[in-house]
């Protein structure tokens, strides 16, 4: 996450929400040093799909204290579930 280059940030997003998918709310103690990582990128507009797909997942599977942590470091996330 903290390489410059998009395809390994792109290949890290991508990581994150296979991870997420597998160990689901188990990752939410991890959550705010990757979530500073992907903060960094949400707006910039290469990444932004990526970026809100990887929000959404992580709440989906993290439940309620995931989506506490994610509008902690992204204010602006609007919850989908």
């Amino acid at each position: 996450m903290l390489c410059r280059s998009d395809d390994v940030f792109a290949a890290a997003l991508a990581a994150v929400r296979q991870l997420s998918a597998a160990v689901g709310p188990a990752l939410n103690g991890s959550l705010k040093e990757l979530l500073i990582q992907i903060a960094k990128k949400a707006f910039v507009a290469k990444h932004r799909d990526a970026v809100w797909d990887t929000l959404m997942c992580l709440e989906q599977n993290g439940g309620r204290d995931a989506l506490a942590l994610i509008k902690l470091k992204v204010p602006t996330y609007n919850a989908c579930c």
